[in-house]
């Protein structure tokens, strides 16, 4: 490992919200790790590290996080979880409970295995993202997974916010755009967001350029 070398950890980056996450953080110097069921038997390049994570196993969780750890050192900045609805187009009422507990398995409990072993064994920034562009109408087994994604996320943030591992949750993000992945990025290391939620949406440049207008009439009636 390279001393200069920076490391993000990004998840689900076949998804428009990843692909331009990753070129976002390759352009600014950073090595990729990423992390997906299947991993090709070349990697991509120098830049980009593969690993195989299959969520339906614990085991593969602990075993990632000792691979990211031999890769990253103490270079690791974050690992961004980027969450979009997989669009399962079954009704719910005809799944036969095996193939319900599969699906959330490998939704849910593949996620929490891997924030649990993060906890345990990094210190280092975790980021949930959820795009939720384009997904207005959604089924019911998509609902039930996203939204309790959704919850996992919350709960870890409000549990971890005041402790020496505080996760930063930005969470029911939307759009996919260019300014959009700039928003995201500004807000993933900025010194006054860890353990908060935001919601990006078209108004944001309107409410930030109030608050801010805002903050400096108080900085200076103070």
């Amino acid at each position: 490992m390279e001393d200069m070398k920076k490391f993000i950890v990004l998840t689900n980056t076949e998804s428009e919200i990843g692909e331009k996450l990753r070129k976002l953080y390759l352009d600014q110097g950073y090595t990729i790790i990423e992390l997906s069921n299947t991993v090709a038997k070349e990697q991509k390049s120098n830049e980009i590290i593969q690993l195989e994570w299959n969520q339906n196993s614990p085991l593969s969780a602990a075993r990632v996080i000792r691979e990211i750890m031999n890769i990253t050192g103490l270079a690791l900045e974050a690992v961004i979880f980027i969450h979009t609805p997989d669009k399962l187009n079954q009704d719910f009422h005809t799944l036969q409970m095996t193939e319900l507990e599969g699906i959330i398995d490998k939704a849910i409990k593949g996620t929490t295995s891997l924030v649990k072993e993060i906890l345990n064994k990094l210190k280092t920034n975790i980021v949930f993202i959820f795009d939720n562009e384009g997904n207005e109408e959604l089924s019911a087994i998509d609902t039930i997974i996203y939204g309790s994604k959704k919850s996992i996320a919350t709960a870890i943030t409000n549990t971890y916010r005041n402790t020496e591992k505080p996760p930063i949750t930005i969470e029911n993000i939307h759009g996919t755009s260019e300014e959009f992945s700039n928003y995201v990025e500004t807000k993933l290391f900025s010194k006054n967001t860890k353990g908060k939620t935001y919601t990006y949406t078209k108004v944001n440049k309107i409410f930030s350029t109030f608050n801010t207008k805002k903050q400096k009439r108080q900085e200076i009636e103070q």
